[in-house]
């Protein structure tokens, strides 16, 4: 998986895109659901988690 030429989004711009709350990302995080990286304080998720979810709901 190459994931060095992926956006990185914050948590609430992947919110907005999948259209769920952060509260639900973060249970999914925890779930170990979707990937992500934390980067200082701040979550951030790569493209591909944005790319999946579009995929699986066509």
């Amino acid at each position: 998986m190459q994931i060095l030429n992926n956006r990185l989004y914050t948590e609430k711009e992947i919110s907005k895109r999948l259209r769920v709350s952060t509260v639900t990302l973060h249970k999914m995080r925890k779930a170990g659901k979707i990937d992500f990286f934390q980067v200082g304080g701040s979550i951030r998720y790569p493209q591909h988690v944005y790319d999946g979810v579009m995929q699986i709901s066509k």
